[in-house]
């Protein structure tokens, strides 16, 4: 077929089955819920699958006599056999079938004699496998039953696609030696009948389907039954057809050494049987025939998963196009069965490609006097893989196209070339029939336009075979409806009147704007070619016209009409658009990082796009966040966009905000930390953690570096003691760190020095005063007291000038226990020792009031001078001293605050008596 490939055919066939304005004409087809349609046809010529089932049953009231093809016989011929329906103890969709002629030849059995017969369970003989003595008519373990069944064995009768078909069937037999009923179960087997009945024959799994002669065998031959006789052992049953003038037809037993045909049936598994048809396939390249009752028809299967081919038939063209599937490689056929009314007939063509089939040459190659209608005939492709055929009866009707769309022919213009060619935008449409004819008046015109004159465009339109025309088809040329006369070849003829073509033109080249803002106006341009004096005017609602063209700088789309006049010139009109865009601005907050407590810079951003004379105001950035993150951002926007005039000009922009990222780091902790070292004195000692910035942070200690608290341990004994701290606050780096505690012995003193006032003193309780003791030497570093190998508190001595005295305050001496003691004062580079004895009080003289109250207040004044000049060395001593506090007070006499207090009791009595002589005294 012209133009038409076979993958184009393909695609056409799919995209003709979408076409939504187009609908499929469907024609009757030959199955329909297993129903046949071509009711036409004689039943010896095609049946469905569910007419082989039910249509030819022998046991069903008005059954048909139809044969099948099947195999081969012994001469090579095809073997054909009658079809007898379905065997109800077979299950599926299955035919018992029976040959109509002998298929080879056979004697009963070789030898005349009892012969022992092996029989399998469940045969009749008993519940398990054995043998037994059987007579010659046996059929069980006849060589009838041999060489029938060797049939099947033999690819010259059946290949391995046929063979695949056939279904065992179980049938029944008689035993005459034994006297009882025993079954075999083969895929092919003898008939039954004995003379009991001599015009009847049985097959099938019951015997139920039931063989006349008049209708089955008939034909003049001899061929054995499997029935044996019942009164002779070495006889066995045949049927046997004498042709005379009256047609003699008879059942009788015969020796079971003689020779004669072989009948069998079997039975085919038709579930993937699409139809039965008499067609012959083709023995050249085309074949065709009549059929009659004598022929018998072949099987089609199913061949949708074989590659076969598709086939396409236009009913208006009355053509039929078969497309052969690219790999196939069997030799593919079309057919084409049908009946005409007085006798059945078919056609069958090799299919190499693509053929175009004409139905009309198909009439005439057939021979038939009548016309062919396709949808009263079955047609089909088909091919042959070992043995069977295998068929595509899936058909694709050609569309009707209820509208066609033609475009590409421009409305005649005075002085232009008129266009030749038409483009259809329907699908269907064939592109070779593009030419068009020009007519003014009826007659044909020159191919260039005039002015103030009518043409009409004439054009023929054809189909490709996928689609076709009807007496309804309208078609539209630039949007509007042609008229159309309907060919009786399937063609349209159309034709379409312009309008005038008017008068002269005025030649000019029109051109509106588009671009993107950038702040200088812009409008339409207008430039007439011809003729060159005539009069642009300029709209912008098409209504008032002047001779200033409008402009625009802002974005947005406006129209502007134009018009230009000149006299014996047709006025021109039209218009355009200028289209301004947004600009792309961008702005961007550029990437920061900060610490803790700092602020963004708001400066740091980037701007690009700007038009220029425009800038941006009111840029504001702002942090997502104001606590320590990885993952911030800076977002940015402005207020407005001005010009140079301070004009809002934002909406001329696309803005595309950019955020900067924004890393906030932790704050660095402003702090101090200082360890300790120094010799041994008896005091507390630790660490110094001072923080300066921020306030409120959290310091704890530790002494293994994990475990941490905020008690910052002190250390009094010698050693080197690290001591570890951490300084923590939200938003900061947590600092860690570690100082050293060291706190050496005190060394070896080398110098003894000599206590030249106050040696080996006595001391009274109650009545000495404090003790001063005063040494002779030099001296370095501070002064302590020990009594009785122990430190004593500050508060119980007072140093002298140049650490050369102490004073042994007597309240701290009055709480020593009465008896011997040592006294040891100590410098960094010596120290001085003594032995004093404490004293009960042993003579106390009576004092008269005004000389215990002159006692009692020297006593105080004195006690008042040793206070403060002992807060004076001890603010001064504790600038060199930690821990003084912790030093021990000896238990000899330790009365501690107790004494002092009963001191501060005897003073108060002191003052109260002092007072009550002065009264007397007044």
């Amino acid at each position: 077929m012209k133009g038409l490939t076979k993958k184009g055919m393909a695609r056409l066939l799919a995209l003709t089955m979408m076409i939504g304005c187009l609908y499929i004409s469907q024609l009757d087809v030959a199955i329909i819920n297993g129903e046949s349609l071509n009711n036409n046809m004689s039943e010896f010529a095609f049946a469905t699958k569910n007419e082989l089932i039910e249509l030819y049953d022998p046991s069903v009231a008005n059954s048909k006599v139809g044969k099948i093809v099947f195999g081969k016989d012994n001469s090579g011929k095809d073997a054909e056999w009658y079809v007898l329906g379905k065997d109800s103890e077979i299950g599926g969709e299955n035919i018992v079938i029976v040959t109509s002629r002998g298929i080879g030849r056979s004697k009963f059995w070789n030898n005349v004699g009892d012969t022992t017969y092996s029989y399998e369970a469940g045969t009749g003989y008993g519940d398990e496998p054995g043998s037994i003595k059987v007579c010659s008519n046996h059929y069980g373990i006849s060589t009838l039953r041999k060489n029938i069944l060797s049939l099947t064995a033999d690819t010259t009768y059946f290949t391995a696609a046929e063979k695949s078909l056939m279904q065992p069937t179980t049938i029944k037999n008689n035993d005459m030696k034994n006297n009882l009923e025993y079954t075999t179960k083969d895929l092919l087997y003898a008939l039954k009948g004995d003379s009991s009945d001599m015009d009847t024959l049985f097959v099938g799994s019951n015997d139920d389907k039931i063989l006349d002669a008049d209708k089955y065998w008939k034909d003049g031959s001899e061929f054995w039954l499997r029935s044996n006789s019942k009164t002779n052992e070495v006889y066995s049953y045949y049927a046997k057809t004498v042709v005379t003038a009256n047609e003699k037809v008879y059942v009788s037993d015969m020796n079971v050494s003689y020779a004669k045909e072989i009948r069998v049936a079997t039975n085919l598994d038709v579930s993937s049987v699409l139809f039965a048809a008499a067609a012959k396939t083709p023995e050249d390249v085309v074949t065709t025939g009549t059929i009659t009752k004598y022929n018998a028809m072949k099987l089609r299967f199913d061949g949708s998963d074989k590659e076969i081919g598709n086939i396409l038939i236009n009913k208006v063209k009355n053509v039929l196009v078969a497309t052969k599937e690219a790999d196939a490689e069997e030799v593919v056929c079309v057919v084409i069965q049908g009946n005409d009314g007085e006798k059945d007939w078919y056609y069958s063509k090799v299919i190499e490609d693509e053929e175009v089939i004409n139905i009309s040459d198909v009439k005439s190659e057939v021979g038939l006097t009548n016309d062919i209608n396709l949808s009263e005939c079955k047609v089909w492709m088909e091919k042959t893989i070992d043995g069977l055929i295998y068929a595509n009866d899936d058909v694709v009707y050609s569309s009707d196209i209820a509208n066609v769309v033609i475009t590409g022919i421009d409305t005649p213009t005075a002085k232009v070339q008129l266009d030749t060619e038409y483009e259809a935008q329907t699908v269907g449409i064939k592109t070779s029939s593009s030419n068009i004819i020009w007519t003014v008046n009826g007659n044909e015109t020159e191919l260039v336009a005039d002015y103030d004159t009518v043409y009409t465009a004439n054009l023929t339109l054809d189909t490709i075979y996928t689609s076709h025309f009807t007496d309804e088809t309208k078609v539209f040329i630039n949007g509007k409806e042609a008229s159309v006369t309907y060919n009786n070849d399937g063609t349209l003829d159309v034709s379409y009147t312009f309008e005038n073509t008017g008068m002269r033109k005025i030649g000019y080249l029109a051109e509106g704007y588009e671009g993107v803002y950038d702040g200088q106006p812009h409008g339409i341009n207008v430039d007439v070619t011809a003729p060159i004096d005539a009069t642009i005017t300029y709209s912008q609602d098409g209504v008032e016209y002047s001779e200033e063209s409008p402009v625009f700088a802002n974005v947005g789309e406006y129209t502007v009409y134009y018009k230009i006049e000149k006299n014996e010139y047709e006025t021109a009109t039209g218009s355009k658009k200028v289209k301004i865009n947004k600009k792309e601005l961008f702005i961007s907050a550029a990437d920061q990082t900060i610490t803790y407590g700092q602020e963004i810079n708001t400066d740091n951003y980037i701007v690009t796009g700007l038009v220029d004379g425009d800038r941006v105001n009111g840029i504001v950035l702002a942090p997502s966040s104001l606590g320590v993150t990885n993952d911030g951002f800076i977002t940015i926007n402005i207020e407005k966009v001005t010009d140079n005039n301070g004009i809002d000009v934002t909406e001329n922009y696309a803005i595309t905000y950019t955020p900067g990222n924004l890393v906030i780091g932790n704050a660095i902790i402003t702090y101090s930390a200082i360890g300790y070292e120094g010799n041994y004195d008896g005091e507390a000692h630790s660490i110094c953690v001072e923080v300066t910035e921020p306030v409120d942070t959290m310091v704890t200690y530790s002494l293994n570096g994990v475990d941490y608290s905020e008690v910052n341990p002190t250390f009094t004994d010698v050693g080197e003691y690290i001591v570890y701290y951490k300084i923590e606050k939200e938003n900061y780096d947590t600092v860690i760190g570690n100082k050293l505690v060291k706190i050496n012995k005190i060394e070896e003193q080398s110098t003894v020095y000599e206590i030249i006032e106050g040696l080996n003193f006595e001391w009274e309780k109650g009545i000495s005063k404090d003790v001063n003791i005063v040494c002779k030497g030099t001296f370095v570093g501070i002064l302590k007291v020990k009594i009785d190998g122990e430190f004593i508190v500050d508060t119980g001595y007072t140093v002298g000038e140049d650490s050369a005295s102490v004073i042994l305050m007597s309240s701290y001496l009055n709480t020593l226990n009465v008896g011997n003691h040592t006294l040891e004062i100590m410098w960094e580079n010596g120290y001085a020792t003594t032995t004093f004895v404490v004293k009960e009080t042993t003579n106390v003289e009576e004092e008269t009031e005004p000389q215990r109250e002159t006692e009692v207040q020297e006593e105080l004044e004195s006690q008042q001078e040793s206070e403060t000049t002992k807060e004076i060395d001890t603010q001064e001593e504790s600038e060199n001293k930690e821990g003084a506090s912790e030093l021990y007070i000896p238990d000899t006499g330790d009365v501690g605050i107790g004494g002092l207090l009963v001191l501060l009791l005897i003073s108060g009595c002191a003052i109260l008596f002092n007072e009550k002589m002065k009264q007397k005294t007044s």
